[in-house]
């Protein structure tokens, strides 16, 4: 056990320095209610990406509760958060062994188990932060089903509460029920003792189905959440879906299989011909697995239940109820079990010589390492990562954006610059995408083309209140009292609640002359944040900085003084406040 774990950190190491990248900015950085553990409440209520001001169905409270345990003991420091999955990633490499073993002779238990460990496709899931929810979702999942096939003492009752914390760390958890449902099928050894063993598991299965419905009352009808994602993507006939879930089987076999074109984000092509390459090799290809699963029953039911697995777990994959992307690696941390199941279990039934199935399983596991190793680097590089995802879908805007970013992190302005314009160029619809754009000319101190951009990402969708904060300090640094109040009235109207809004409201306030005001927008801002004296004094801090650049000398003493009223211990504050006197 201990080579396999330390098979996994070899695998993951060059991963852990790479900054935080995509998402992370909206589910860490911007996540101010992980920040402070007595807002649990928030925490556990609010959707994953609130914090971007968007309205999704990413109900996931452990996930975000993970956040928050990461954020009190590693701050803002990348490396911590990734050690974090990588331990719940290295926590699931001995709960598949421990599955395997229950399947399989505990040689091929062990290597299925290391190649979960260093797949490299799995690397999405524990190097990208936002993709936390798989690892966790998936440590509760196994351990549901182990749990369930132990029948001892406490195991059930520990069975479903598993289950619940699955559920809120992702709703793709709900594969639990019909992967308990295969396993207790495929340990009969005739109908008679199926069916004699569902009944006696009656009640278990009717408190699993408890639970689920428990986790849809709170998810739908207390909180609000609706059941399934919403998206542009309306238009999608039931025909058009199918034809993309079997495309999107084929693709993840060849990832599975081959991991050499990985990505970050895959974009995939609607099929509109149901005799498509892309569309029917992958059904023949899962018919003719099928049947020799069905042939080999009696021989090796491991075969059977591995394949039926992958494709159990692969089906909230497939974009049946279309998703928010095509495909992601992460979403292949479950369904790969099965598959890997299926594999050494096939291997083993056809290669009869000891030898050379030992050597085949160090090769498999050799190359497989090497290849997850090179991987991990390209995660620990985020300009190599995303560079490589342009590279295979130019005409994907997240690649595109996420490489902007990346150039940003890099010092590389210029090349930011050009990236951001390209996400314009194609998805010009999308606040987002002029949003973005409006962060790199924002940062750059470059005002024009912050309002023009900012401006145009807040026209088409008024209610996120990113764009009219950030547009508001636009004004507001170059003296622009009157625009800027107007704008951060727009923002404190809008999603998400930022909690610096208020400080700036009151900065704004004092610019103007309205010292009443300004007071009582402090006080709020120290109400709902509170406990957090380098967080207020910091927002002033940084408009002084703002302001001084501009030679606006005396708003910026204003800011410098405000800064210290609330941290009198803010040392920076003090030495720019003395260099101003």
């Amino acid at each position: 056990m201990l080579g396999l774990l330390a098979l996994g950190i070899l695998a993951y190491k060059n991963s852990l320095r790479g900054p935080l990248i995509g998402d992370d900015q909206y589910t860490v950085v911007w996540n101010f209610a992980i920040r402070d553990l007595s807002q649990i409440g928030k925490i556990m209520t609010q959707n994953l990406f609130a914090a971007a001001g968007m309205d999704t169905a990413y109900f996931r409270p452990i996930t975000q509760l993970s956040f928050a345990l990461d954020f009190n003991l590693w701050g803002f420091n990348p490396i911590g958060y990734r050690l974090t999955s990588l331990v719940i990633h290295l926590g699931n490499a001995l709960l598949v062994y421990r599955l395997a073993q229950r399947l399989l002779p505990s040689v091929q238990s062990l290597l299925v188990s290391s190649v979960f460990i260093v797949h490299p496709a799995n690397m999405q899931a524990i190097a990208y932060i936002s993709s936390r929810s798989d690892p966790l979702f998936f440590f509760f999942t196994l351990l549901s089903v182990n749990l369930w096939l132990t029948e001892k003492g406490l195991s059930r009752p520990f069975c479903l509460l598993s289950f619940l914390l699955g559920l809120l760390s992702k709703e793709t958890a709900v594969v639990t029920l019909p992967l308990v449902l295969l396993m207790d099928l495929a340990r009969s050894e005739s109908y008679a003792g199926a069916k004699r063993r569902l009944q006696d598991n009656r009640l278990w299965y009717i408190g699993l189905a408890g639970i689920l419905f428990a986790y849809l009352a709170l998810r739908v009808w207390i909180l609000g959440y609706p059941l399934l994602m919403e998206t542009g993507q309306v238009d999608f006939t039931l025909p058009q879906r199918l034809m993309l879930a079997l495309t999107l089987v084929g693709k993840h076999l060849v990832l599975l299989l081959f991991p050499v074109n990985l990505a970050f984000i895959h974009m995939v092509v609607p099929p509109d011909d149901f005799f498509a390459p892309e569309v029917l090799g992958p059904l023949l290809t899962v018919i003719g697995l099928g049947y020799l699963a069905l042939k080999l029953w009696k021989m090796e039911r491991a075969i059977a239940l591995g394949l039926a697995w992958f494709l159990i777990a692969d089906v909230p994959a497939l974009n049946l109820t279309l998703l928010n992307l095509p495909l992601m690696e992460s979403w292949l941390y479950l369904p790969g079990v099965g598959l890997f199941i299926f594999l050494v279990s096939l291997g083993g039934l056809a290669v009869n010589h000891k030898t050379i199935r030992i050597l085949a399983a160090c090769m498999t596991v050799v190359l497989l390492t090497m290849r997850a190793t090179v991987r991990s680097a390209d995660w620990g590089s985020p300009v190599r990562l995303f560079e490589k995802n342009v590279q295979l879908y130019p005409r994907s805007d997240i690649a595109w954006s996420s490489l902007a970013s990346a150039y940003v992190d890099a010092g590389r302005d210029k090349e930011a610059f050009e990236a951001a314009r390209k996400v314009v160029e194609l998805r010009p619809d999308l606040w987002t995408s002029h949003f973005g754009l409006g962060l790199r000319y924002f940062w750059a101190d470059e005002d024009g083309g912050a309002e023009q951009s900012l401006l145009a990402a807040s026209r088409l969708n008024p209610h996120v209140a990113w764009p009219h904060y950030l547009l508001g300090i636009t004004y507001f640094r170059s003296g622009l009292w009157e625009k800027a109040r107007e704008e951060f009235i727009k923002a404190s109207l809008g999603e998400p609640h930022i909690p610096m809004l208020y400080h700036v409201i009151g900065s704004c306030y004092l610019a103007l002359g309205e010292r009443g005001l300004a007071e009582e927008a402090f006080q709020r801002a120290l109400t709902e944040y509170p406990r957090k004296k380098d967080f207020h004094s910091n927002i002033h801090t940084d408009l002084g900085g703002s302001l001084k650049k501009r030679g606006l000398l005396v708003v910026a003493k204003q800011e410098y003084e405000l800064a210290l009223r609330f941290d009198p211990e803010n040392k920076e504050a003090m030495e720019k406040l003395a260099s101003l006197k």
